[in-house]
């Protein structure tokens, strides 16, 4: 509304075209309201009712097996998420019954019709959305936050001991302020305060760097959608959370210097006949504190070291095609109302003008764009192979264009590539990757074999493996 319409009042009741169809504008979503998953920040929000003009190629709002919705119900008053998952697992109980009996599970062995009867529903919390990204998101963040508490803690012990050797020089001031009637109290009091500010500094600092390294982290997201869906700000939450810690750091660190310094013999020091032995009590609190310093930086250095490694493990892994000089872009003519014949032939020119393009050396087309994160799996029969009860038969799948293997630099080691005469209405043929090869054929030349689409005793294999 904002960005695109300036903010216009009027816009309620205005017409948009959204995929060239025409739709009014009924109301504004409220300021930070960003949708439900994490990494996605939709601008329009449309009715699921009108999926089939907005998105003609795949509709799917008659099928009920079909599972793309997020489901989202908000709790009556007194009803827990117990409750509500109960009811919920009695419905879904009734529905998976009664879809055994349904045509399309003639083909399920009796092994996957016993799995899908003992399937359940769950209720999770949805007060944070459902995001992918998130999930995966969490256990590295986790790891990170621990590295960071270890460095926190070797600042704070450095911090500590710097204020011991501070304490020490001051023994004669707090021994006379001791001495003329000052409490340990308030003197304990002022060094903690003292404490407190130095730690409530670093916090006000530590903001600063974390919104720049944050900021950081985020530019390191894979796509730009999720890049400018994130933010680096901090919030109440970050707020409280820095103050917390910068408090604990203050009081715990705080209190040995402090204790220390109280710890003065008065008549002693206010002679100056043992200082020797002040500075003793001092220098053996501050090297027990080097020693913690010393070890649990020895503990990072090895984790770090560690993560380093792991990192260049992940940097040498052959991603099983040449990522240099390799452009990618998606579209999709259906949204805009092209119909199969019309989109075939779309793509037909698209590759022959891409092609005759300066500098571009070949092009390929593929469903799954490459190193998206998405994936298309299906249950398979293969020719010759006996799958076991509780098998994994769903390995993932792509539809490609001739030249795609050549265009991404991956090879074709056995048989051939697709080409021209693989076109609709022909003899179907696939090309499986040498772990499918080796999987299902070990040692024996996967080519002349066939496999097919699901895994029931009634399916036949009618795709010929082809490379």
């Amino acid at each position: 509304w904002r960005q695109r319409f300036a903010a216009d009042e009027g816009i309620i009741g205005e017409a948009i075209r959204v995929n060239g169809h025409p739709m009014t504008v009924v109301g504004v979503a409220a300021p930070g309201f960003q949708g439900v998953s994490l990494g996605f920040r939709p601008k329009l929000h449309i009715p699921v009712t009108m999926k089939r003009q907005v998105t003609p190629s795949w509709d799917d709002l008659d099928n009920r097996r079909s599972r793309w919705l997020q489901v989202f119900a908000r709790l009556k008053a007194g009803v827990t998420r117990e409750q509500a998952e109960a009811s919920i697992r009695t419905l879904h109980k009734q529905i998976i019954t009664m879809e055994v009996e349904e045509p399309y599970f003639a083909n399920v062995r009796a092994y996957h019709k016993e799995q899908f009867l003992r399937s359940h529903a769950v209720v999770l919390p949805g007060g944070q959305g459902d995001s992918g990204m998130r999930r995966s998101l969490e256990t590295p963040l986790k790891v990170l936050m621990g590295f960071v508490g270890l460095v926190l803690f070797i600042t704070c012990a450095n911090v500590s001991n710097l204020l011991v050797a501070k304490a020490t020089n001051r023994r004669k001031e707090i021994a006379v302020r001791l001495a003329i009637g000052a409490g340990k109290r308030h003197i304990l009091k002022q060094l903690l305060v003292e404490s407190f500010l130095l730690a409530l500094t670093g916090g006000a600092l530590a903001l600063l760097v974390g919104y720049v390294t944050s900021r950081g982290l985020i530019l390191l997201a894979p796509s730009e959608e999720q890049r400018l869906a994130l933010s680096a700000a901090p919030d109440g939450r970050i707020l409280g959370f820095n103050l917390m810690v910068s408090v604990i750091a203050a009081f715990g660190f705080g209190l040995i210097p402090a204790f220390q310094a109280l710890g003065t013999d008065l008549v002693s020091t206010i002679k100056q006949q043992s200082a020797s032995t002040s500075a003793g009590q001092g220098a053996r609190i501050r090297k027990a504190l080097v020693v913690v310093q010393v070890v649990v930086a020895l503990l990072l250095l090895v984790g770090s070291g560690l993560f380093v490694q792991s990192l260049k493990k992940l940097h040498e892994i052959d991603p099983g095609f040449q990522p240099t000089n390799l452009v990618r872009f998606k579209l999709n003519p259906t949204l805009g109302g092209y119909d199969t014949a019309r989109t075939k032939a779309f793509y037909a020119r698209l590759r022959e003008r891409l092609q005759a393009l300066a500098g571009v050396e070949s092009v390929g087309l593929a469903v799954v764009a490459i190193m998206e994160g998405d994936e298309w799996d299906s249950s398979v029969t293969v020719e010759g192979y006996r799958a076991a009860d509780d098998e994994n038969m769903n390995p993932h799948f792509n539809s490609i264009s001739p030249d795609y293997f050549e265009t991404l630099g991956m090879e074709v080691k056995k048989g051939r590539d697709f080409d021209l005469r693989d076109t609709e209405g022909a003899k179907p043929v696939v090309v499986v990757n040498e772990t499918f090869a080796a999987r299902y054929f070990e040692d024996e030349s996967p080519l002349g074999y066939h496999m097919g689409f699901g895994g029931g005793p009634n399916v036949i294999p009618d795709m010929e493996i082809v490379g």
